[in-house]
């Protein structure tokens, strides 16, 4: 069974995502909407994940999630490129 949380002002139950070790996360569904714009934002610049986790305020494993989502879709793809914040040389999403 999937245990359920409190959402918002409705008051009503959601569900939430198991995680490992028995935790529970509970996911953003605008996360990825929030890297998407931050990517259009900023092109032709992009953050590697680490830097978005600061920007976002999330964990790392939420935004490499989401930023997996986005690189799926049309005109944006994950590859090796140099962090604008950072300067590191890692895989990121960014705009085609």
């Amino acid at each position: 069974m999937i245990p359920l949380r409190t959402a918002g002002r409705t008051g009503r139950p959601t569900p939430c995502v198991p995680w490992r070790e028995g935790r529970v996360a509970i996911t953003h569904p605008s996360l990825a909407a929030q890297i998407r714009q931050h990517i259009e934002a900023q092109y032709p610049y992009a953050a590697c994940d680490e830097c978005l986790t600061a920007l976002l305020v999330a964990t790392l494993d939420e935004i490499h999630a989401a930023a997996l989502t986005v690189a799926k879709e049309e005109g944006f793809e994950r590859r090796l490129r140099s962090c604008y914040n950072c300067q590191r040389t890692v895989e990121l999403t960014g705009q085609v």
